[in-house]
Order: structure tokens, then C-alpha cells, then sequence
């Protein structure tokens, strides 16, 4: 495999790309985790309202019903995670076994990536900070030298009219 020679804003770029595809890759694991924990905590509040309501048959009827739409978003949320992990080429970090570890774990992930998004977009503003920072040298040095031509210029050759006012003022007889 040839290697190739990236300027270094273009190796900055990718590696900001890098980062950011972790990070889009360990939030929607993240998020499903903590949507997880939140809906499991909810089934058993749901589980106690439902015992608790048994002598109210319109609010028993209302809990069941929200504890059967946290049992389909339950399941529908563990698919999507048990697909997400297939997908998934890397297997980093505490297993899924220890969901709360994992959790852990991915949040610590993404703040080290986004730690690492914003350290190379600011190299990417340091390199055309310091290009723009060359151009306007050179711009500068150039202003000095052209101003440097036109002095050596106007001391090699003084101007038509002073030559000839510095003429006149020979010519003129002194009075005495």
C-alpha cells in the first residue's frame, strides 16, 4: 500500500472526521442505554400503580395500558441495541452484560472524543491562522520594498522641476 502525503489541515480534518463518527457511533448506543434504564425504572412504578389500583378499575385499566406501551418500547429498544451491536465491528469496553458499566463507559468515550474534535479543529484554525498570518508577511514585506523602490527611485532621480528650479537659481546673477 503506497502512502500518501496529506497536508496537515487535511490530516486534521480527517482526524476531526474520525472523532466525530465515534462519537455519533457511541451516543446512539448511549441513548438507548439511558432510555433503557429510564423505562426500566418506570415498569416497576407501573407495576405498583397497577397493584395499588385494583379497587379503581378506570385508573387500573389506565396504568396496564401504559405498562403495556413501556413493555413494547422495552422490547422495541432492546432490538435496536441487540442490531446495533451486530453492526457494530468493535467490541471495546465493559460487555453488555454490565449495562451500567457500558453506560458508563460510553459516556467517557464520547467526552474523550469530543475532547479530541475540538483539539484538531483548533489545529485546523491554527494552520490558516498561520497561513493567513504568512500571506499578510509577505504582503507586508512587499509594501516595504515597493516603498523601498519608489525612495531609491526618487533619490536616483530627482524630478524635472526641482532640476530645473536648482538650474535657475545658478543662473540668476547675485546682487551685491
Amino acid at each position: 500500500m503506497a502512502s500518501q502525503k496529506l497536508a496537515k489541515e487535511d490530516l486534521s480534518q480527517l482526524l476531526v472526521e474520525k472523532h466525530q463518527t465515534f462519537i455519533t457511533e457511541y451516543k446512539r448506543e448511549y441513548d438507548i442505554l439511558d432510555r433503557l434504564f429510564v423505562l426500566k425504572e418506570k415498569k416497576e412504578q407501573l407495576r405498583y400503580w397497577v397493584d395499588e389500583s385494583k379497587t379503581n378499575p378506570s385508573q387500573h385499566e389506565k396504568y396496564q395500558l401504559a405498562m403495556k406501551n413501556n413493555e413494547q418500547e422495552l422490547s422495541s429498544l432492546s432490538e435496536e441495541l441487540k442490531s446495533l451491536k451486530e453492526a457494530s465491528h468493535r467490541s471495546f469496553g465493559p460487555s453488555e452484560s454490565d449495562p451500567k458499566a457500558r453506560h458508563k463507559w460510553l459516556k467517557a468515550q464520547i467526552t474523550g472524543h469530543e475532547e479530541g474534535t475540538a483539539y484538531w479543529a483548533n489545529k485546523i484554525k491554527e494552520i490558516a491562522d498561520a497561513k493567513n498570518h504568512k500571506k499578510d508577511e509577505k504582503g507586508a514585506q512587499a509594501s516595504v520594498s515597493e516603498i523601498a523602490k519608489k525612495v531609491r527611485k526618487a533619490v536616483k532621480k530627482p524630478k524635472k522641476g526641482a532640476k530645473a528650479a536648482k538650474a535657475a537659481k545658478k543662473k540668476q546673477p547675485t546682487s551685491n
